[in-house]
């Protein structure tokens, strides 16, 4: 996902995004996620939009692969196979929601 460099910013950990709540039918294959990924190089954390490719409601775990270009978190690159626990959401994209019922 292609962002304007104004919309990506480092955040000290006081402030950076937290956990959103959202109804998990809202998570669908082909929507965006936004999650923390620990970076074991660069800094510590980059916040970055995962693709849904799969939804495991049982587990609440979302699968997808990585849709930015991480500009810190450079042991990451798009389209490396991530997954997400429902907890770590911490942005749905607006068109998610109200398309799962």
């Amino acid at each position: 996902m292609k962002e304007p460099l104004s919309n990506i910013r480092a955040f000290c950990k006081r402030h950076a995004p937290k956990p959103v709540k959202f109804h998990p039918k809202d998570v669908l294959p082909g929507c965006f996620v936004k999650r923390a990924f620990k970076s074991k190089v660069g800094p510590k954390v980059e916040h970055m939009w995962v693709r849904v490719e799969r939804v495991d409601y049982d587990r609440q775990l979302i699968y997808g692969r990585l849709a930015n270009e991480p500009l810190y978190a450079w042991d990451f690159k798009p389209g490396d196979k991530v997954r997400v626990k429902f907890s770590q959401v911490e942005a749905l994209e607006d068109e998610c929601f109200g398309k799962g019922g």
